[in-house]
């Protein structure tokens, strides 16, 4: 059966080996650690560094005895040599250039299987990592995955993982870049996208660049992913109102507060719509978009729209009199 080492230090296939029993296997892993990667020279330092792949279909058949397994394994063949190339300068020479040659297709061999490795399986393991919250594996695959894989979707959520894993290692322009370049490919799945743009909204804004994190917001509000739409509506009119553009940011929140997917995300148009008009000199709207926060299901939004009906009076109720 062949197997294959992949490494978790840098991304690429480190070893591959025909194997022919569970020992042979096991020392397969275990010869890797600590050996320079043929492609770039970093080390594994410990056999958790290192993971075993092997082809699904030739599993399958071990499985159903159609491979050999656990016999002894014959000799792989014999060298002749000639005394004359053994000694001197000449010998030396050749041995350094056999050597360099073997060593160069070697190299080119792994940085092939690595590449076809990358594309197929290092999205699946850095997002493992990711979810795991091991975010020095999953920066590493998901690495070598966005420049290995090709469809735009795949590239543009190996960008949008690369940039929550850069996020969490505290890296904000680095996150930043990653979900740009996810935001940007007009050919990948919108949904994709919009979760991309909505990040990328997040970390503009803790990044001070307030203009655009408003232009990102306003692409994941475009796209209309049901997962961020809500969500950038209400992040987007608070930008708009703080910077000024009332009338803009009311609509964005009435709009949310229509549509809004959720009960969550409905309470807190609510509460923005009512701090709008209490703002804007209407007490009595802002009381009942206060009123509707108060009875959702977020406790924030509970205790902040509390705190402003405790301050507001409440509407005067008109009655109508007749004379008779």
């Amino acid at each position: 059966m062949n197997v294959f080492v992949l490494s978790h230090r840098c991304g690429h296939c480190v070893h591959r080996q025909v194997v022919t029993g569970v020992a042979q296997y096991e020392t397969a892993k275990r010869g890797c650690v600590g050996k320079p990667c043929p492609v770039c020279g970093t080390r594994p330092r410990a056999e958790d560094d290192l993971q075993m792949v092997a082809p699904d279909d030739q599993v399958d058949a071990v499985g159903r005895g159609m491979l050999p397994w656990d016999r002894s394994a014959g000799s792989v063949g014999h060298t002749v040599a000639h005394d004359a190339f053994a000694r001197g300068d000449f010998a030396q020479s050749l041995r350094q250039q056999m050597s360099s040659r073997a060593g160069a297709a070697r190299k080119a061999e792994f940085q092939a299987l690595s590449t076809a490795f990358a594309g197929l399986l290092g999205f699946p393991i850095g997002n493992e990592a990711y979810e795991r919250r091991d975010f020095g594996r999953a920066l590493v695959w998901l690495t070598v995955a966005a420049a290995a894989v090709r469809h735009p979707t795949e590239v543009a959520a190996c960008h949008l993982y690369l940039g929550l894993t850069r996020a969490e290692l505290g890296d904000l322009r680095a996150a930043a870049t990653a979900f740009d370049t996810a935001a940007a490919r007009t050919d990948a799945d919108p949904v994709v996208r919009a979760i991309a743009a909505d990040q990328l909204g997040t970390t503009r804004k803790a990044l001070g660049d307030l203009p655009a994190a408003r232009a990102a917001y306003q692409l994941a509000l475009d796209l209309g992913a049901p997962s961020t739409v809500d969500k950038a509506g209400i992040n987007l009119g608070t930008l708009e109102d703080e910077a000024g553009n009332q009338d803009r940011a009311h609509k964005i929140w009435e709009r949310v507060h229509r549509t809004a997917a959720t009960p969550e995300y409905r309470a807190y148009a609510a509460h923005n719509l009512g701090w709008h008009w209490e703002q804007a000199g209407d007490p009595g709207k802002a009381y009942r978009y206060y009123r509707e926060a108060a009875s959702g299901p977020v406790p924030e939004v509970v205790a902040r729209a509390s705190d402003r009906l405790r301050v507001l009076p409440p509407p005067r109720r008109r009655f109508f009199g007749r004379d008779r």
